[in-house]
Parts: structure tokens; sequence; C-alpha cells
């Protein structure tokens, strides 16, 4: 967990939000600030700094959960 990072702070149970589904290594919540009705936002349980330290399987494993 990186202490700074909301997303962690989610993960973690720290900051509320409507999850909309979970696994062992993903979490699908909705947006606070939604584009459109229904935005969903999908991440990994794990901190990355962005989408070029996520480790391929990782990667994978949130797509496959979109």
């Amino acid at each position: 967990m990186h202490p700074s990072c909301i997303f962690c702070k989610i993960v973690a149970g720290e900051s509320p939000s409507y999850n909309i589904y979970e696994d062992d290594e993903t979490l699908a919540l909705l947006n606070i600030h939604p584009v459109n009705r229904g935005h969903v936002l999908v991440l990994p349980k794990a901190h990355h700094a962005d989408l070029y330290e996520t480790p391929k399987d990782v990667f994978a494993k949130v797509m496959n959960t979109v």
C-alpha cells in the first residue's frame, strides 16, 4: 500500500467506495465523478505507479475483469 494513493486506501477499506465487483486481485467500483452514468473504474489491488510499471500478468487480470 502506498500511503498517499487514494486507490490503495479504497482497496484497504479506509476510503468509501461503491464496489460492484471484487476478486482476489482486482476491484471494480463506480467513479465518484462519472463522465457517464455507470462509469466504472477497474483497478488492481496491488499498487503500481502507472500502467508501464504494472506487470503484464496483473494487467491481464485487470483486463479480464473489464
